[in-house]
């Protein structure tokens, strides 16, 4: 009797654990990471054009904009800001000391075109452009603002500098001879 009754549950036992295997159940556990925050370029044209309007020139009005939106990003989830210096090449620029305006070009179109080389695995939300609108390459800028939008990455535009001045030039130092005529040529 005792044989049959070890038998049964041996058989039983093994049914319900054939009925298990057969069910094939899933353990599963989730562990859900912390939420990124989403990432923004700041691309600040570093020309000498930036240099100009006087005394609070457009290098330095860029520069209180971007601690003015700093300042106002208090909260823990707030876009991650990037920041870049362009002129005659793109280059990473850790704070904003690093966006003196000392470049002799400003080519906004290959600082674009060698930005999406520079993202990371998730590319940024946005690209926000601080320039006097200056540029060397402007030309090219629709080609590449067309590819951006093919990226889902919109490119804003926050142009500074004051409507007054004209041009790209600025008289830097000016030597003239001690005695010369009025309306005379001078070398």
């Amino acid at each position: 009797m005792l044989y049959y009754l070890l038998t049964t549950i041996y058989v039983l036992t093994c049914l319900v654990l054939l009925l298990v295997i057969l069910l094939n159940p899933v353990w599963k556990q989730e562990m859900q990471l912390p939420p990124q925050p989403p990432q923004v370029d700041f691309l600040v044209d570093a020309s000498r054009s930036m240099a100009f309007d006087q005394p609070n020139n457009r290098s330095r009005h860029v520069q209180a904009v971007i601690q003015g939106i700093d300042g106002r990003l208090q909260d823990p989830a707030h876009p991650r800001v990037q920041l870049y210096r362009f002129g005659e090449r793109l280059a990473s620029a850790s704070d904003l000391s690093a966006l003196r305006p000392s470049d002799d070009a400003s080519r906004l179109a290959e600082a674009l075109e060698q930005l999406p080389q520079r993202f990371s695995r998730v590319p940024p939300q946005a690209i926000v452009v601080f320039s006097d609108g200056a540029v060397d390459d402007a030309h090219r800028l629709s080609e590449i603002a067309a590819a951006y939008r093919r990226m889902q990455i919109p490119v804003h535009v926050y142009p500074v500098g004051g409507t007054q001045l004209r041009g790209d030039v600025a008289i830097d130092e000016l030597v003239v001879p001690p005695r010369s005529e009025a309306g005379a040529k001078v070398p």
